[in-house]
């Protein structure tokens, strides 16, 4: 009889971040694809949206926290931390507002929009 090893997935939060950049980007292309414009506000709602569906699971939060070496659960700008899901959240938060820069990424995705249509 063999035994039966753990193989859970470690969060890695770049290989997310990535994810979530190209989701941002193909949030972009459709918008603009549909005549609307797209700012930084718009991609802010769309970022918390993308963190909201990530911390659905609590086993994938208690990941999520330990990658982004989230360890002060005190009151937070966003709201008191009354469980893993709202710290994991926090977490994803703060990682995304220290990797992301939301108006590069709109330059960018705008930039190869207009390269595609040439």
């Amino acid at each position: 009889m063999g035994i039966i090893k753990n193989q859970s997935i470690m969060f890695n939060k770049y290989e997310w971040l990535t994810r979530k950049q190209e989701a941002l980007k193909d949030h972009i292309s459709w918008e603009v694809s549909h005549g609307n414009e797209v700012d930084t506000d718009q991609l802010q709602e769309q970022l918390h949206i993308e963190i909201d569906n990530s911390v659905i699971y609590y086993h994938e939060c208690f990941d999520i926290i330990k990658a982004c070496g989230f360890a002060d659960w005190s009151d937070h700008e966003l709201g008191p931390i009354t469980n893993v899901s709202e710290a994991a959240y926090i977490a994803l938060y703060d990682f995304c507002n220290e990797e992301l820069d939301l108006d590069e990424l709109l330059a960018e995705a705008l930039e190869e929009i207009e390269d595609a249509s040439n």
